[in-house]
């Protein structure tokens, strides 16, 4: 009395009120025993011979299921039959295995209600003779041809175990319902196991994808392995579509799974994602000997400029070359991490940023300063100030404090 239980077919979860055994009201039914069940979340209307009833988790609606058979006689695969389960009397056919002698996959016109472990009983649709009988091994099995290889459902001890054995070998990742389909428990049943392997770093999830922590570790070393060699075919293009570099690895990953796994690759420091394109942590593009001479040439005009960094055209100016030529170079060098764009046409080098916050840390020292006195301490203008107090931010060299700055600690 007080349990919350589910009804199937239909999943109507109800509550349970009171229970009656021959007229007499108790507290708890027990196996075998007959019961009637008073039950509030549920109307009259909306029960019939042949549902079930269990608790959360315990039972499955489903249209196949794979069931382990004694046979008094023989039946014929792809025959039609008649399937007691529990007070439901379902019709549809029987398919057979060549792998297993006993394995028999009922495919009904109809959803019943079952349970991973509940006997069934077979017989021919007409006349209805006894085939023979036996146990629910998959509530809600996949379709199968007959000469396909049967994967034995795990015998582990505890959830725990059996899950791992699950895993063990899916490099590519299982869903949360091909787990429990395998080992014929709900989702809600197998919450808790889940929930330990995590916690106890056996197992990792990803948007409802899991894995065995070692077959994570070799699923995802091929995918890098697969990504370091679109980078050695294409030195000259950082950014790669994240699917391209799936797809060659062989992996089937897509969606929100894809999406968790690289974030958790880019937080482990594997690799760098922006949007739907991936690069590994650290590359950088292979310039020629061409472009190094060139590159090196507007860096040093970049690097003796100070806090006012010249544009693409005054560049062109002092190097003497188009400016498209210019805008290019600096493309090339923002990919090869030599060049930083702080957007709006700015663009400094690692050398005068350390600069900047070394000199910045020296004339304003402990002291909170505005952005107006950034600008005035650096002669700069707005235009620069801004873009240059937003990326220290974001790098942790200053601190915000309401409209003030203060440089951290380490950079003094």
């Amino acid at each position: 009395v007080g349990d919350l239980a589910e009804i199937q077919p239909g999943a109507i979860e109800v509550r349970v009120r009171g229970i009656h055994s021959h007229s007499q009201e108790i507290q708890l039914a027990e196996p075998g025993r007959r019961v009637a069940l008073n039950l509030a979340g549920v109307r009259e209307e909306d029960l019939y011979r042949g549902q079930a009833i269990g608790a959360l988790g315990a039972l499955f609606e489903t249209r196949c299921l794979d069931a382990a058979c004694e046979w008094l006689e023989r039946p014929r695969h792809g025959e039609r039959i008649r399937a007691s389960i529990g007070s439901e009397e379902a019709i549809g056919r029987l398919f057979l295995s060549d792998s297993d002698d006993s394995l028999a996959q009922l495919r009904l016109e109809g959803p019943v209600a079952c349970a991973l472990g509940q006997p069934v009983i077979l017989r021919r649709y007409s006349p209805p003779k006894l085939l023979g009988g036996g146990l629910i091994r998959v509530p809600q099995a996949k379709l199968r041809r007959k000469g396909e290889r049967v994967v034995e459902a795990p015998k582990a001890a505890t959830d725990e175990e059996a899950i791992m054995e699950v895993l063990h070998d899916a490099q590519a990742g299982l869903p949360t319902e091909e787990v429990c389909r395998r080992l014929g428990k709900t989702p809600q049943a197998l919450g808790d196991a889940f929930q330990a392997l995590v916690a106890s770093d056996q197992a990792r999830g990803f948007a409802g994808l899991w894995f065995g922590a070692s077959a994570f570790q070799q699923a995802s070393e091929r995918f890098l392995a697969v990504l370091a060699a679109i980078h050695d075919e294409e030195p000259m293009t950082p950014w790669q579509p994240r699917e391209k570099a799936v797809t060659r690895a062989g992996l089937a990953w897509s969606g929100k799974p894809l999406d968790r796994i690289v974030s958790a690759l880019a937080a482990e420091g594997y690799l760098e994602a922006a949007g739907t394109t991936i690069k590994a942590a650290g590359f950088r593009i292979r310039l020629t000997e061409r472009q190094r001479r060139f590159l090196d040439r507007v860096r040093k005009e970049l690097a003796t400029s100070g806090v006012s960094p010249p544009t693409a055209h005054e560049l062109a100016q002092r190097v003497a070359a188009p400016v498209q030529a210019i805008e290019e170079i600096l493309k090339l060098g923002v990919q090869a991490g030599e060049v930083l764009s702080l957007g709006e046409g700015l663009f400094y080098t690692q050398e005068q940023i350390t600069r900047i916050i070394a000199d910045t840390a020296r004339l304003a020292g402990s002291r909170p300063f505005t952005a107006a006195e950034f600008r005035d301490m650096h002669g700069t203008s707005r235009k620069y100030a801004i873009p240059l107090l937003e990326y220290f931010d974001s790098h942790r060299a200053t601190t915000r404090v309401g409209d003030k700055r203060i440089v951290n600690e380490g950079q003094r």
